[in-house]
């Protein structure tokens, strides 16, 4: 029966082992997102927001072995100029190994941090996901979380020929609150276009 439960250091090993997984997934969907091994810096990163926020990791154990995990930083304060001052809780990390998905260990996790994220007073929480990452987008939108934000890059080269072109979306969601329109990358589709 899988455990949802809060992360303990002896979990590191396996929690890593999750995370090289994640960015080995996310470099196949998209090659500039950076492979599982080449991404330390940023496990490090994410372990070191995660006390600055009061946020938590939790873990999806299945017989004893950590077979997923979630980061939350609960406490994160907004930074876009265009969008009033506010705090709220974000999820950067969700993960659950292939071989033990499609059993709703995701949404339990969501669940987890949601509860946390909530009893520290967000009221609003926040996920990014690729665009090719239509699984997890769909998790997203099943659990409550609307699209905020498209961020749609264009690879330049130096001919026309050498141009490739990203297709990555990262698509902001979030699941409380009323959103808007992010009028920052209206007026700068404007003033390119």
């Amino acid at each position: 029966m899988p455990i949802i439960r809060e992360y303990r250091p002896e979990d590191l090993r396996q929690v890593e082992d999750c995370f090289v997984a994640l960015q080995d997934f996310l470099h196949g969907l998209e090659p500039q997102v950076r492979e599982g091994k080449a991404a330390t810096q940023y496990f490090d990163y994410m372990f070191a927001r995660c006390t600055d926020t009061h946020g938590k990791i939790f873990v999806a154990e299945v017989e004893q072995r950590v077979v997923g995990f979630i980061c939350l930083w609960a406490k994160v304060q907004s930074e876009e100029l265009d969008e009033q001052p506010s705090e709220y809780a974000y999820i950067s990390d969700l993960v659950v190994l292939p071989a033990y998905r499609s059993r709703k260990l995701g949404r339990a996790l969501l669940e987890k941090a949601e509860e946390h994220a909530r009893l520290h007073g967000a009221t609003m929480l926040k996920i990014e996901s690729l665009a090719k990452n239509e699984v997890a987008t769909t998790l997203y939108r099943n659990s409550g979380f609307s699209a905020y934000q498209i961020l749609m890059p264009l690879g330049l080269g130096s001919t026309r020929h050498a141009c490739h072109r990203v297709n990555t979306i990262v698509v902001r969601v979030s699941l409380y609150g009323s959103l808007r329109t992010d009028l920052g990358s209206r007026r700068a589709l404007q003033q390119l276009g």
